[in-house]
């Protein structure tokens, strides 16, 4: 299990590495006072509070859905992983990784 999460983060931080952010550097999960800016270039963890945990359950959502419809089974299978584990940060970074390898998708 935990081969599959290192190798997953190999393989999310390549994608990133070869995957421009676009125009913007950033992604955001959520809304209004408890949403959480990413820079794509520079991940540095940001859910802290309940609320915060949230938002991430949120973004966890959405993201597994994405990665399931486009068949990104590592992803699919490191983001179980660390919601089963209740392992925040790893999810974070996943979240985070995808999403901007994948901002296209996301942009509200």
């Amino acid at each position: 299990m935990r081969a599959t999460i290192f190798l997953s983060a190999v393989y999310c931080s390549m994608t990133i590495l070869l995957t421009s952010c676009g125009s913007s550097n950033e992604i955001i999960l959520g809304e209004r006072s408890d949403k959480l800016i990413y820079d794509c270039s520079n991940f540095q963890p940001r859910a802290e509070s309940p609320q915060q945990i949230g938002v991430l359950l949120q973004a966890y959502a959405q993201t597994l859905v994405h990665a399931a419809q486009n068949q990104n089974l590592v992803t699919l299978e490191a983001l179980q992983a660390a919601e089963k584990m209740s392992d925040w940060r790893t999810m974070e970074r996943l979240i985070v990784e995808y999403r901007c390898s994948h901002k296209k998708d996301f942009q509200k």
